[in-house]
């Protein structure tokens, strides 16, 4: 059974909250700073908060050991496969879809689904928050 963590990016500030102000209690809600803010199973984020987005850790870690979460921007170090689209220096966002976690991005002509044999050809360079220009199109 994989690890069910999550991070949080506070959408007024500007940056991570730092993992020990975040915490799951015993009815499954998440809270930030002893403050509810959303049902942790509720992994869509359908009843988004204007102040903070969640993203939660796929269970799956890149070729150097780092932590694969939703929202990562990840580069692929091999080609994966054939159909799916992708070349190696190819870049994808990583996304919660609501049978699995996918990833998409130029290149891919579907959401790909994200398994532990593609996650170690992946290397994650950064995410939506802090580097969303490494999603645009050249």
């Amino acid at each position: 059974m994989r690890e069910i963590k999550f991070r949080v990016w506070d959408n007024v500030v500007k940056k991570y909250i730092d993992s020990r102000y975040v915490s799951i209690d015993g009815l499954g809600l998440l809270h930030v700073a002893k403050r509810v803010i959303k049902d942790c199973f509720r992994l869509l984020n359908t009843r988004k908060s204007p102040w903070f987005t969640i993203e939660q850790y796929t269970g799956l870690k890149d070729k150097n050991g780092t932590e694969i979460y939703e929202g990562d921007i990840v580069k692929f170090t091999h080609k994966i496969g054939y159909g799916w689209g992708n070349n190696k220096g190819d870049i994808a966002e990583i996304k919660y879809m609501i049978d699995g976690v996918s990833f998409s991005g130029f290149g891919f002509r579907n959401n790909v689904p994200l398994t532990v044999n593609k996650a170690n050809k992946l290397e994650v360079i950064g995410n939506v928050h802090e580097n969303p220009e490494l999603l645009e199109e050249k």
